[in-house]
């Protein structure tokens, strides 16, 4: 097995830096996709819930 030289291992914890800081962001994204995707989920429910409510207050109409 080769030993690495200095500038293998610095070039190799710079990547691992990287591929970190990668997975960082991703998370993040993740993160803030879920919560943006949760609160539409929240709004479209309460639409929902009100048309549906419109709806069934409605007086219905008397059939000629």
């Amino acid at each position: 097995m080769a030993t690495k030289t200095k500038r293998e291992s610095t070039a190799l914890d710079e990547l691992k830096a990287v591929r970190g800081a990668f997975l960082e962001l991703a998370r993040t994204l993740l993160n803030v996709a879920t919560r943006t995707l949760t609160a539409a989920a929240g709004a479209m429910t309460e639409l929902t819930d009100e048309a549906l409510r419109r709806v069934r207050t409605q007086p219905r109409k008397k059939a000629a």
